[in-house]
């Protein structure tokens, strides 16, 4: 795969500004405690169980599982994800550790909003689920070849509902998702950056990049047994993660045990 076919447009690096834009719109007409209350209620038309799947899609672990087949049909798109994943982190927790913002849940009165299960209270700013979610959707799509990613478009409209989904369960505030969203677009572009300029022999089966991806997977299963990753109500898309993540290791380890007798 040549460098040219993983090009990212200069004016993709223009797409932070469409969050920050709104977020700048909307709080010279609204105040914060008042966009929340209006999305909070009007996103309860849809059931639990689905914003609980999309705040599953902006869960790093979470979504790790769920793009894990990516290791056998897409690599070089997953390790594009996964280098997103760098900068985000680092972006996500040094932001909440140094603003140390409050949530809806310990600014408002809880009765007076919808809280999915657990109140948090601490570290609202950025959503590091907005962030997550648009970094992985922005490495994904810009990590495809450009003839072919127009179709993945729709991949943004994912990192869109898992952003939302944060107001919807009561945890976020619009400012919080908007400001994550900006930050996942940059982390995204950042990652594919840095992956286009990785070797083709790093994405083959038996490189020692895909083992340590294979590897962490084998830790994502445990992870996924043993822990709550945000809900309760997600304990079947852990599962369906578990599931998964087993099935592409069994795929991976045979296609290693060809390409070695092969050899």
């Amino acid at each position: 795969m040549t460098l040219n076919t993983l090009t990212i447009p200069k004016s993709a690096w223009l797409l932070p500004l469409i969050p920050l834009a709104i977020w700048g719109i909307t709080i010279l007409f609204v105040t914060k405690q008042q966009s929340f209350y209006f999305l909070n209620a009007w996103l309860q038309v849809w059931p639990n169980s689905l914003w609980g799947f999309f705040v599953n899609l902006g869960n790093g672990w979470g979504i790790y599982a769920l793009a894990f087949p990516l290791l056998i049909f897409a690599p070089r798109v997953m390790m594009a994800a996964i280098l997103a994943g760098i900068p985000a982190g680092i972006l996500s927790r040094s932001l909440k550790l140094f603003f140390d913002m409050p949530r809806p849940p310990a600014v408002l009165d809880n009765s007076t909003f919808f809280i999915l299960e657990e109140a948090i209270h601490a570290h609202a700013f950025p959503s590091g689920h907005a962030l997550t979610a648009f970094s992985v959707a922005t490495a994904m799509y810009f990590a495809i070849p450009t003839l072919k990613r127009k179709p993945f478009f729709w991949l943004f409209g994912i990192a869109t509902l898992a952003a939302i989904a944060r107001v919807a369960i009561g945890v976020h505030w619009l400012d919080d998702i908007l400001v994550g969203a900006a930050l996942g677009l940059f982390s995204g572009l950042l990652g594919v950056l840095m992956c286009r300029y990785l070797p083709d022999n790093l994405f083959i089966p038996t490189s020692w990049l895909m083992r340590l991806i294979a590897i962490v997977g084998v830790f994502n299963i445990y992870l996924l047994a043993t822990s709550k990753l945000d809900l309760v109500i997600n304990a079947p898309l852990q599962i369906l993660g578990i599931v998964l993540t087993v099935v592409t290791l069994v795929h991976f380890v045979h296609k290693n045990y060809v390409m070695i007798r092969s050899s």
